[in-house]
């Protein structure tokens, strides 16, 4: 496997639950299930395929759930897709009504408040272009700018309109709680603006009495305003480049990119980088050339996870996009080049912590070892190892099932299950006996070792040991 993560949107594509499995076999680190697009009892099918296919692979798989945030989305055509021709006029309404060509219905209630003659709307991540050229007490008379095909439930970005509505709306916390109910090992929360928005989500899970990892998708112009805020309160990243690029113009989007996987990977936090990134594979066997340099560039820049959405979620080569991102991806990380200096800060990381990792790259350059291994009991170590993007994969030992999935949306990280010990020597044991088991050493091989004592308490890395597979 690529050392780069994998994360599938999963969808009508992949609902036989063999797709699913061979998605696994072929590199899918992850689910992604998007409660845009159904809610629990929809998603829960294809979470239990998933951990059919973990068993079934003998690896930990990533559940990410992702909530629908203050999305403005048009209704269904009772007739299926429709074309819209530039040059055309339609109206556009809120209410739950049928859509067609000359007439499209939002979810939006207040959407009226926020036009004016002139204003530019975009629909379906900015493919189609309307404008407004009046607006009347009950609706907006728009041109057809750029036409193209549209259907059910897509996307509406009015960029510049403030949206008069909470980040977390009333279906985003039931299916915040849908997600706890299924299982699921992350949490994104959608349009995040500020700081606080996390801190909504995070107060509300503890209050249920449970805790999650908050992803933090940034696709609003205030998100990138407030980026430090953001990427302090929240767990993990998440690119979201398709609202992005309608919200702030797509010639922004590779720069932005570059400067949110820099500040998240100097606070230790993992990022994913979503959208597009296969987009021709929905319909093709093959991406474009600029498809594949896409990835390649999202893995340069420091991203631990690459995401395919509809590639995977309602295209016609669900397998062949896995394949072919974990292909790009080999081909692209020998070009990695190990990070020099540590995380500028990361949660629940010790200055010994950091002082543990920093000597452990160095002993990866002099000696170049088989393996890094950490024992962990919250993936912190693993996490901050992994930040550094050493040449040779950081194993992951944790008693923890939720930490093990976790970890396996970590850049180079390959989590395995470990029983709780008392011992360093009960450590060295465990490692050599789980690695040989695994395939992953044969004696001889110098290994690595990270760990924390006591050992089953987290942020307490405070350990270096260089092991020779084998010695007694």
């Amino acid at each position: 496997m690529s050392f780069t993560k994998i994360l599938c949107t999963l969808g009508p594509s992949t609902d036989d639950p063999q797709v699913v499995a061979a998605m696994v076999r072929a590199g899918m680190d992850g689910a992604r299930i998007n409660f845009s697009h159904g809610g629990e009892d929809a998603q829960r099918p294809r979470v239990e395929a998933v951990r059919a296919a973990e068993r079934e692979a003998g690896r930990p798989l990533a559940v990410l759930a992702d909530l629908q945030g203050p999305k403005i989305r048009i209704g269904r055509f009772p007739d299926g897709a429709v074309e819209l021709d530039a040059g055309n006029e339609l109206t556009i309404a809120p209410g739950d009504g049928p859509c067609s060509a000359a007439h499209l219905t939002v979810d939006y209630p207040l959407l009226l408040d926020s036009l004016r003659p002139d204003t530019d709307i975009f629909l379906a991540d900015g493919y189609l272009h309307l404008r407004v050229l009046h607006v009347e007490s009950n609706k907006a008379v728009c041109r057809v700018v750029r036409g193209g095909m549209l259907s059910d439930r897509k996307g509406v970005n009015v960029p510049g309109a403030p949206l008069n509505v909470p980040t977390m709306t009333d279906k985003d916390f039931r299916d915040a709680l849908a997600a706890v109910r299924l299982g699921a090992d992350f949490i994104a929360l959608s349009f995040v603006r500020t700081g606080e928005d996390i801190t909504t989500l995070r107060n509300f899970l503890r209050a249920q009495g449970t805790v999650l990892p908050i992803i933090a998708k940034l696709e609003r112009p205030e998100a990138i305003a407030n980026l430090e805020a953001i990427l302090e309160a929240a767990d993990g990243i998440m690119v979201a480049r398709g609202d992005l690029g309608v919200e702030v113009g797509v010639d922004k989007v590779p720069v932005l990119q570059k400067k949110i996987i820099a500040g998240a990977n100097k606070r230790g936090k993992p990022v994913i980088v979503a959208t597009q990134m296969l987009e021709s594979m929905t319909f093709s066997p093959l991406p474009t050339r600029a498809e594949a340099s896409d990835v390649a560039n999202a893995i340069l820049d420091g991203a631990d996870t690459v995401m395919l959405s509809g590639e995977t979620a309602a295209g016609h080569y669900p397998l062949e996009a896995v394949q072919m991102m974990e292909a790009i991806a080999r081909q692209t990380e020998p070009l990695v080049e190990m990070v020099a200096e540590p995380p500028l800060s990361a949660h629940d990381a010790s200055p010994v912590a950091k002082a543990v990792v920093d000597g452990v790259m160095a002993m990866v350059d002099d000696i170049h070892p088989r393996l890094i291994v950490a024992y962990t009991s919250s993936g912190s170590t693993a996490c901050l190892l992994s930040k550094r993007r050493p040449p040779v994969p950081v194993v992951a030992l944790t008693p923890h099932e939720k930490v093990m999935r976790r970890c396996s949306l970590l850049y180079g990280c390959m989590p395995l299950p470990a029983p709780e010990v008392k011992t360093t020597d009960d450590i060295f044991r465990l490692a050599e006996r789980l690695l040989i088991e695994r395939g992953l050493a044969k004696p001889g091989d110098q290994v690595i070792l990270a760990a924390g004592v006591p050992f089953h308490e987290s942020g307490t890395t405070n350990l270096i040991h260089v092991y020779e597979i084998g010695t007694e």
